[in-house]
């Protein structure tokens, strides 16, 4: 459901309400229009920015640890080459995508580092997408525009920054730590309710 932002009052329509209008800022979720001043859930407009970064936490499959690829298990071999913890810019390979169901809680793996899945990120702000195969965990190969940032909810503790991709008008929480990318592929979106959580997993290669 989409938030909406507005200034809403407590107040109208339906039966009398003996209780004096109210008046709130904020995000409604779901409410009873006939009995609004008992049953509302709304979320208010100075709580927003903590969602979000609990958000950006789950996301990160592993709740804002630190992610590592285990690249002795792939099954092709991948040259890694060594880059900056906060520049994505290069070629990037997929080597693995994740889904995570929340209603069985069960995890599916899939490898692709025998397949050729690239993501080009360019310094101007272009992404590159292409794959040798037409189903993958991932973006839908084509060419996009991206930005790339650390989160204003981040903290000065360079383990707990969470960066955001933006891609298009997506953003995307990323994690990079030297040649490994790892990018929670749904949205940022703190009202969302995801019923999968998918995540990808790179190493830079050029």
């Amino acid at each position: 459901m989409k938030a909406l932002f507005f200034r809403l009052r407590m107040a109208f329509g339906c039966e009398k309400d003996e209780q004096p209008a109210k008046y709130i800022i904020g995000y409604i979720v779901s409410f009873d229009p006939c009995n609004i001043n008992h049953q509302y859930r709304i979320i208010s407009k100075q709580a927003y920015p903590l969602l979000v970064t609990i958000a950006l936490c789950f996301l990160l499959i592993g709740g804002c640890q630190k992610n590592d690829i285990a690249t002795d298990s792939l099954k092709c071999p991948v040259d890694s080459v060594i880059g900056s913890d906060d520049d994505i810019v290069g070629k990037w390979k997929l080597v693995k995508g994740e889904v995570f169901s929340s209603t069985s809680r069960e995890l599916r793996t899939e490898d692709y580092s025998c397949n050729n899945i690239i993501y080009h990120f360019y310094p101007d702000g272009r992404l590159m997408i292409i794959s040798d195969i037409e189903d993958h965990i991932g973006i839908i190969d084509d060419e996009y525009s991206y930005s790339y940032e650390i989160s204003s909810e981040s903290n000065n503790n360079e383990d707990q920054r969470h960066y955001l991709l933006k891609i298009d008008n997506h953003q995307y929480v990323t994690s990079i730590s030297s040649s490994k990318l790892t990018i929670g592929l749904n949205p940022v979106d703190p009202l969302a309710v995801y019923e999968s959580r998918l995540t990808a997993y790179f190493i830079r290669v050029q």
